[in-house]
């Protein structure tokens, strides 16, 4: 199966030799995301403004063309798993 990096200049750079999402045939898989100003590069104020933030990074990315046409079946969410470490 083909795999495709893809990026989005509407959220921050990915880190290190990562991209924000791999779409392979109709599967895409995203990385995790930074609660971080993509214009400014700083992270927001807050758990709720950085949580915000992400969210709005990761919709940055799905909105690439091929992958807004594929439905989403499931996200996991690895911060909560986390949370439960704690």
């Amino acid at each position: 199966m083909a795999r495709k990096a893809v990026s989005s200049d509407q959220a921050p750079e990915a880190l290190g030799p990562c991209s924000h999402a791999i779409v392979a045939g109709n599967l895409v898989f995203c990385s995790g995301m930074a609660g971080i100003d993509p214009v400014t590069g700083e992270a927001a104020a807050g758990i709720e403004a950085q949580t915000e933030q992400a969210l709005l990074n990761l919709a940055a990315v799905l909105r690439w063309r091929p992958i807004a046409a594929t439905p989403a079946l499931e996200m996991r969410d690895s911060a909560a798993g986390l949370l439960r470490l704690l």
